[in-house]
């Protein structure tokens, strides 16, 4: 109201009406059909946004877009005066990760509206199995193991492990949000009271009644914050942080056990973790240089990279990247496997 009114007072009457168009339409674009139809969409609206802006089963059936006859990805941001045409499945399907806010494949609350609605009209047995699924891939993606998905219940405020896998096959639930929420079950020394360390990784890292004390992330599971972790006191190294459910840990002898002690990461500060990730395609052409450039846009740093070539063209790129969290990495898994060829990426354990 207030720019509204500033814009009245404006005695120039010809600014008045450049203003006033410029205030109307800074949070819109605007967008042509192939056959030259205007559509009004936000500011940030995407091909995918699009899609559903025509019609929803146009949206459902979305599997590629072109904008000004070039091909482009389903998260470009659409800028006024584009034309764009929608590439469509005759039996396409919604994709759970249309869901995900961070993967940024829509921003209009009418698309994202429609998706939920397609996901939580589906049969409840559908639902429940494309749930269950989709937590499978995810913890095998992110190298957990032994986990109950019992324990996933309190986070998410739910019942029954029913309710959990239905709330993610409806996209209630998305893959970053399950990231975050995984736990890993820790080996349960004695109870010690919680001291803060200072470490050669910023203070990340607290473990019971130690000062002073250098800590080293163990290259044999490298724990991600995050992952439950766990400590081994070492005379010459000092303490070595392990995921509780490395199998060197799970395999110490009872003598050696009296030398775990109870860690946990600090929620004060963020640090980087070095992390071993495999990502599997069907041809190795330009897949380096896709990867790369994803991460290079994400702020990632590669810091090992080797990729092998198979006889019938597949190819397996196996890295080492520094990141700050379980959920980052899923985010970053599922951007890479929405590249072309790319058949999975996973945390190699």
């Amino acid at each position: 109201m207030a720019s509204l009114r500033q814009l009245l007072e404006e005695r120039n009457h010809d600014n008045l009406l450049e203003n006033f168009r410029t205030e109307l339409f800074s949070d819109r674009v605007f967008v042509l059909t192939p056959a030259g139809k205007l559509i009004d969409m936000i500011k940030g609206a995407t091909p995918l946004d699009f899609a559903y802006a025509i019609h929803t089963d146009i949206g459902h059936g979305c599997r590629g877009a072109k904008v000004n006859g070039q091909i482009k990805p389903l998260t470009y941001t659409l800028r006024s005066g584009e034309q764009v045409e929608i590439i469509t499945a005759k039996n396409g399907k919604p994709n759970r990760n249309w869901l995900d806010t961070n993967l940024g494949y829509l921003k209009t609350p009418r698309a994202i509206g429609k998706v939920k609605s397609w996901f939580k009209h589906q049969e409840q047995d559908d639902n429940i199995a494309a749930g269950k699924a989709v937590f499978d891939k995810e913890v095998k993606r992110l190298g957990v193991k032994h986990i109950d998905p019992a324990d996933l219940l309190k986070p998410f405020k739910l019942t029954s492990e029913t309710q959990l896998f239905q709330a993610i096959g409806r996209g209630d639930i998305n893959s970053r949000q399950l990231a975050a929420a995984l736990r890993i079950p820790e080996l349960a020394p004695a109870s010690f009271k919680l001291a803060p360390l200072k470490t050669r990784s910023n203070s990340v890292i607290t473990v019971a009644d130690a000062d002073n004390i250098v800590t080293t992330l163990a290259h044999c599971c490298s724990p991600v914050k995050g992952d439950d972790i766990i400590g081994f006191i070492s005379h010459r190294r000092g303490i070595t942080i392990h995921r509780s459910d490395c199998d060197n840990i799970r395999h110490l002898s009872q003598e050696q056990q009296k030398q775990l002690i109870k860690a946990e990461w600090s929620g004060q500060h963020k640090a980087s973790h070095n992390v071993p990730v495999i990502v599997e395609a069907s041809s190795g052409h330009d897949l380096l240089i896709a990867v790369s450039r994803l991460l290079h846009a994400a702020k990632i740093n590669i810091t090992e990279a080797s990729l092998k070539t198979h006889h019938d063209a597949s190819a397996t790129l196996d890295m080492r990247i520094d990141i700050e969290s379980t959920a980052q990495l899923s985010q970053v898994l599922s951007r890479i496997e929405q590249l072309p060829n790319v058949v999975e990426a996973r945390r190699k354990v």
